[in-house]
């Protein structure tokens, strides 16, 4: 007799964005993630929960993914630990944190040095020298703006080349970093176009942040005049 055991729930692909007000904790998860529970805590070292929801999972007939919003504080930063909750009941644990401008993955380096041993701060070590060579490698996308200037009723396109077919998140901010619009879109290999007309603001200066689901991300600016 075989015993078929289901897959534990997963984040294909996390992506966050924090600005002055407000925290977006959004993820791309595997489908047979029912829910999610995310708890916000008020410091590095995860001693003061400052929010704490369980969230359900949305399907837009190709991503499954969620998003939530939360209220923070200017110039605070935040320890933040989603779970991720299956169908039948399997949960995978996984641990953020925020610095002044983005949000990390893993633990808060407050919180890993809590962990060590006082006796051992005090030891010393020599210093190793190493040397590692590493290639990088080239992006499987490329995106620009068409046209990185416009008139207020021109259209403009974000044109993505890509040498394999693959995903994007897509969000549109004004100059001050605020949120305009967020889509996903699916790549295929070679040309991609993306209409954004309705997604940048009337006028003046926005960014466009894309990240790819090879790991690579870009941003770029356009005017609208």
């Amino acid at each position: 007799m075989e015993v078929e055991v289901a897959p534990a729930p997963e984040m294909i692909e996390e992506y966050n964005y924090r600005n002055r007000q407000n925290l977006t904790i959004s993820a791309d998860v595997s489908k047979n993630t029912a829910a999610a529970h995310i708890i916000l805590y008020e410091d590095l070292t995860k001693t003061t929960v400052k929010e704490s929801r369980t969230v359900s999972i949305t399907y837009d007939g190709e991503f499954y993914y969620f998003d939530e919003f939360f209220t923070i504080v200017n110039g605070q930063n935040y320890a933040i630990t989603v779970e991720l909750i299956s169908d039948n009941g399997c949960r995978v644990m996984y641990d953020f944190y925020t610095t002044a401008r983005e949000v990390m993955e893993g633990p808060a380096p407050e919180a890993s040095s809590m962990m060590i041993p006082f006796s051992t701060q005090s030891l010393l070590f020599a210093p190793v020298e190493t040397e590692v060579e590493t290639e990088t490698a080239a992006p499987s996308f490329k995106a620009t703006l068409a046209p990185t200037a416009a008139n207020g009723g021109e259209p403009v396109r974000l044109l993505v080349q890509a040498t394999t077919t693959g995903r994007a998140h897509v969000r549109v901010m004004d100059i001050s970093g605020n949120l305009l619009h967020r889509q996903r879109v699916a790549l295929q290999e070679g040309h991609n176009e993306v209409d954004l007309t309705a997604a940048r603001p009337s006028q003046g200066w926005f960014l466009v942040h894309v990240i790819y689901s090879d790991g690579t991300s870009e941003i770029l600016k356009g005017l609208v005049q």
